[in-house]
């Protein structure tokens, strides 16, 4: 329906096409963020966990 709702030369340009792939490319840019994000703070509490162990153990 939405494309019905847009021009035909937009529509048949692919002008759509690399819209929704800059899209794509946003949205996979923000979740690898999220995903380096996460591997920094689980490898920081892994550190903070042995550095606790390893005081309590002193």
């Amino acid at each position: 329906m939405r494309l019905l709702l847009l021009d035909v030369d937009y529509a048949r340009s692919g002008l759509w096409r690399e819209e929704a792939q800059r899209w794509v490319d946003e949205q996979l840019r923000r979740e690898g963020e999220w995903a380096f994000r996460g591997l920094v703070a689980g490898i920081m509490l892994l550190s903070a966990g042995i550095v606790a162990v390893a005081a309590l153990l002193w």
